[in-house]
This record gives C-alpha cells, structure tokens and sequence, in this order.
C-alpha cells in the first residue's frame, strides 16, 4: 500500500482548500492535496454572445452533445443544463449516495469543485452570520483581505458595501447592462424604502488583469464558463500551487474514510485508478464540500443514523411575504438581479403557455427587457436533516429531508388551487394539445402551461394583471398542498 505524507494534508480542491493551502505552502509547510477528480472540465467557448449565438457549435456548449441539457427539472439554473454544468455536476457519481427529499444536493468531484459553473458572488461574514461561532467578523479580515487580493474581487463603494464586507481590496464593479444601469440610477434618485438597499454586485470578476488571468471583456457568456479565466475558480490557484516545490497534489484521489478519533498518526484511507494508499499528516483539513465532508465527519465520529441539522439558504425566484414575521423585529433577504439576454431562448420559451414556435418568437423579443431576481433568507430560516444511513446495495448514503422552520414554509408557493377559474373558455395545453374547460379542477397533476394560461386568463378578466400578460410566472408548483 502507497504511503503519502505531509505536515497537512488537505480533502478537496475546490476555494476553502486551496485557500488553506495557500498559508501554509507560503509559511513552507509541505502539503498534499488529494482530490477525487479524474480528468479536465470542458473548455469555455472563446468568442463573443454575437459570434456564439451565429456559430454552428454554440448548442454544443448550451446543451451538451447529447442534447441532455434540454431535458432540465423545474425550476433548476439554466447553468445545470450547459456543457460544463453537466461535467462538473455529473461527476457525482462516487460514493456516498445521495438520497433526498424536498432538497436538491449539488456537489461536485471536479478539480475545482462547484467553483467551476458558481455565481462568483462572494460577500463576507459579519458578526450576525458569526454569532453561534467562537470567532469574530475582525478574526477573519486578515484572511479576507488576502484572498481578496488573490482572487481578484470587484465591487463598488455603494449602499450595500457594509452588507458585503468593507475594508477589502476591490477592484471596480464589474459591468452591467444597460437595464441593470437604469435600475441602479432610479434607486440613486429616489430611495424607495428604508429597509431596501440597492448596489454593484460583490463579485469575484476580474475587472483587470490579474496573474495569469485576463479582464473580462463584456463578452456576456458567462453561462458557459469563462474563457478569459475573469471569473474565478479555484482551479487557477490549483496551478499556480502545484509550481510551488512544497506542494502535491494527488488525483484521482477519493477519500473513503477519515482516520479513527484516537488515531494520532491522521492516515486517511484513499481509493483511486491505481493501488490502495493512505495519506498520513499533523493536520488534516476536511474542504471536501458541505455534504462530502459532513459525510466523512459523521462516519469519523459514528454518528451514522442519526440526524443532525443541514443549513442551507432557502432561496425564491420572487418577491414574498412572511406572515409570522409582520411586527417581529427585522431580518434580512438578500437577492441578485440577471438580465436574461444570454440566456438560451429556450430556457425561457419553455415556461410560456404558447406554442413552441410563439413562445421563441416571443423570448426574443422580451430577453433583452426581462430582469430577472433571485433571493436568499439566512440559513437559520432552512429546517434540513441530514443522517449518514446505508443503502439497498449496504454502501453508506446520504439521506437529506429539507424543509423550512414551522410557519416559514407557506410563503414559498402560490396557490393557483385557490384562484376562481370561471372565463368560460377553453384552454389548450401548448405541450400535449388537451383541452380544458372552465369546469376543470386545477390539481398539482395537470399540466403547469394548462392552468397558467387558464389563471392568467381569469386575472386578466377580474383585472388584475394586463391583457398582454400570460406568463407562467403566475403559478409555482404547490406540490399538492392546499
């Protein structure tokens, strides 16, 4: 059996370790990576949105080369659907298992991990988010400013700078489109709320050159991944680590479990394309993912069946409203607004209760107009469970039951049940061609495009929304509560 060892050896190669790594090579300890990745990502196009939407190949880098793209769950990332998305997500494949209900785990055994197709947004722990924690937001900033500089992070000096993090090495704020500019400008001049802040994003984008990466050039792909290496992920530190003679890193390199609680000595069992080896080290630093490393902690700890809290950031596509909170003090929701101009039109014709040819005629015309907004509430409003279990075939898996704290889980459906349905016409499925009539009851079974167009149709009648307006926005899937 192969022996690794090193002062610190480290799971994963994804931001957390190779933002471990860095200090330590520097300060001139030797450190071993080990990483289940077993082979490159696929390369970003490099052209511009005009060029990639003319080329022949651009749905190959949209959907894949087997199409698989297409076939997308509801309410998921168009990103999940791209050619990088489906290498980087589909390399999940390892063990443990997953196995989970009302929560959608997303990991990643890419070099790299997730930071390969993330939304590069990158704000700073305060005090708030740190307040269950032995340590303080003045702890960090040291670290921060370091990998501030590091990674290349843009921002602006705006409203929203204390909620990012102030205090760190910005370059400027990366572009925005022309709607995103008139949406910045109007808040500027009026301040809607007090409680509504508005500012540049806190990416982490390079605006100028950094290292070996370049600027971004406004090339408005980067869906597909960046080719100009503006956006960062961490496989850039990864080479730039691997030129340091301190460092190793180890791939394919799964980790199967961690060394028993009283075993001095750190030997961490790995399992790869070749023989079996262990990694021996002083210090071990578990940056394998959220669900990965808790998986090794449980087993490490013989915690399996037992359940143990999950927190995540329960997140909405639109505006809500929680009714437990009116009169309680103050919290916090934070979101994101996109332009959906590069989007594929297919992301967006898909959820128009038209025809296929109408509904692409249609997100044409509407893309370069169309913001889009998601939004976050802090983790402690998430009410997961997570146990490490085993499975059918005895191999350990993950069971996950995702959920929201009691009184917080309403909020998140619209219920179209609910709406009266009485126009008197007939409604065409634009997937099937059935038909419906007013009589029909609206259950979670029926077509989605159906009874959109049905309760777009009554609202319009009663008013409450434009003639123009049919958009499927109208309803979100209840899961058949009422």
């Amino acid at each position: 059996m192969t022996a690794i060892e090193a002062d610190v050896v480290i799971i994963g190669s994804g931001p957390a370790g190779v933002s471990a790594a860095w200090p330590l090579v520097e300060a001139g300890f030797s450190v071993v990576m080990l990483d289940a990745a077993e082979g490159p990502t696929p390369k970003p196009p490099a052209m511009d949105l005009a060029r990639f939407r003319r080329s022949g190949n651009g749905w190959r880098h949209a959907y894949g080369d087997d199409f698989s793209g297409l076939v997308l769950g509801r309410g998921r990332s168009p990103k999940f659907g791209t050619r990088i998305g489906r290498a980087v997500l589909g390399s999940d494949a390892h063990h443990p298992m997953i196995s989970a209900t009302g929560f959608l785990p997303l990991r990643s055994f890419s070099a790299g991990g997730l930071s390969k197709i993330w939304g590069a947004v990158a704000s700073a722990y305060d005090d708030r988010d740190l307040r269950d924690y032995p340590i303080r937001r003045s702890d960090l900033d040291p670290s921060y400013r370091a990998i501030a500089a590091r990674i290349g992070l843009s921002g602006g000096d705006d409203d929203l700078i204390d909620f990012h993090g102030s205090g760190l090495p910005l370059q400027p704020p990366s572009w925005m489109t022309p709607i995103g500019e008139r949406l910045l400008d109007r808040y500027r001049r009026r301040k809607p709320l007090p409680g509504f802040l508005l500012g540049t994003a806190r990416n982490a984008i390079a605006t100028e050159t950094i290292a070996d990466r370049h600027a971004c050039n406004k090339c408005g792909l980067c869906l597909y991944g960046c080719a100009r290496g503006a956006i960062y992920d961490s496989t850039y530190d990864l080479a730039s680590l691997r030129r340091t003679p301190n460092f190793r890193y180890v791939s394919p390199a799964l980790v199967t479990r961690l060394p028993a609680v009283d075993d001095p000595a750190l030997t961490v069992e790995v399992a790869g394309s070749g023989p079996a080896a262990v990694a021996k080290g002083r210090v071990l630093v578990l940056a394998a993912g959220t669900l990965n490393t808790t998986a090794l902690a449980l087993a490490r700890h013989g915690a399996a069946g037992t359940k143990r809290r999950l927190l995540t950031n329960p997140m909405a596509a639109l505006a809500f409203l929680v009714p437990s909170r009116v009169g309680q003090p103050s919290d916090y929701a934070t979101g994101i607004l996109y332009t959906a101009d590069s989007l594929p039109l297919a992301t967006l014709a898909k959820e128009l209760p038209v025809s296929r040819p109408t509904a692409l005629h249609l997100s044409a015309v509407m893309a370069p107009a169309l913001v889009l907004a998601t939004f976050y509430l802090p983790g402690r409003f998430s009410q997961n469970a997570i146990t490490l279990g085993t499975g059918e075939d005895s191999r350990e898996e993950l069971i996950i039951e995702g959920g929201a704290r009691q009184g917080h889980a309403a909020p998140w459906g619209i219920y179209s049940s609910r709406l009266p349905v009485d126009t008197g016409a007939r409604y065409r499925c634009p997937s099937c061609g059935d038909f419906a009539d007013e009589r029909t009851r609206w259950r979670p079974d029926l077509h989605t495009g159906l009874r959109a167009a049905a309760v777009a149709q009554s609202l319009r009648r009663r008013r409450f929304v434009p003639a123009r307006f049919t958009g499927q926005t109208l309803y979100v899937d209840d899961h058949g509560k009422r």
